[in-house]
């Protein structure tokens, strides 16, 4: 994962806390966030 180009091999512990409690967030894995479908329409309708 790069981050303002810092390259991680996954979440801290900080960020898998702050994931778990979104509720836009449908799932997530080590490396990947898949956001709900809601919350995707919204995203784009805002842009």
């Amino acid at each position: 994962m790069r981050i303002m180009g810092i390259i991680r091999d996954s979440f801290t512990e900080k960020e898998v806390q702050l994931l778990e409690a979104n509720p836009n967030v449908l799932r997530f894995s080590e490396k990947n966030i898949t956001y709900s479908p809601s919350f995707k329409i919204a995203a784009v309708e805002f842009a």
